[in-house]
């Protein structure tokens, strides 16, 4: 719902245009951007918000064992529950006071997805996720290679390139990195250089890696 700068980890609006706290700390309230939809279609809402979270803070969820939550439940040990106050507000309760939350929903495993994708399919959702970001998934050749293509109804600022190709080649045979329209990228296929890939510039490239 919330993102950091490219350059730091001040934490600004992503989904969450805004939020407030309770003078107590216990309760955390996000006001969500208006019109947002999934790549399915699927309307991002508070409704959406509480199926992402409740699926892996609630055992009684009906996803709750649809998905490999260990590390994201850490991450949102603090939320004790979340209320959905009307389409555009959700609420988190919290078991406890925590300054960190805010860091902790800006990471990449706290995304919020599509509750009509995953319910319709939950045990592909790990292969073939559907959320609201600037790419939308395409295909993924396990091991070989992830194709992205851009979402043109992104909320945000547009990708700037229309797709993105990461291929894994064999160790030794690293090609330079090349954008999708076959001009020279800037950067090696050094994975540790490729992390360092300014956001906005990660779509616009061929990353290869060599394997694990």
């Amino acid at each position: 719902m919330v993102a950091t700068r490219a350059d730091s980890t001040e934490v600004i609006p992503g989904l969450a245009e805004s939020w407030t706290t309770s003078p107590d700390g216990m309760a955390w309230t996000f006001k969500l951007r208006r019109g947002v939809r999934f790549h399915d279609g699927t309307p991002l809402d508070a409704a959406a918000v509480k199926f992402t979270f409740d699926r892996i803070i609630d055992p009684a969820h009906p996803h709750a064992k649809s998905g490999k939550w260990t590390f994201v439940t850490g991450y949102l040990s603090s939320v004790k529950a979340v209320e959905v106050i009307d389409p555009q507000t959700v609420q988190l309760h919290l078991k406890y006071p925590t300054g960190s939350l805010l860091a902790l929903l800006a990471l990449p495993n706290c995304a919020i997805v599509s509750p009509t994708a995953f319910t319709k399919a939950p045990a592909d959702f790990d292969a073939k996720p559907v959320g609201s970001g600037r790419y939308k998934f395409e295909s993924w050749e396990r091991g070989s290679r992830l194709v992205l293509r851009r979402n043109d109804d992104y909320w945000g600022v547009e990708g700037q390139a229309a797709g993105a190709r990461l291929s894994r080649h064999p160790r030794g045979q690293h090609p330079r990195v090349r954008a999708p329209d076959r001009r020279r990228g800037p950067h090696s296929a050094d994975p540790a250089r490729f992390r360092r890939t300014p956001r906005e510039d990660v779509g616009r490239h061929r990353c290869t890696r060599p394997p694990d």
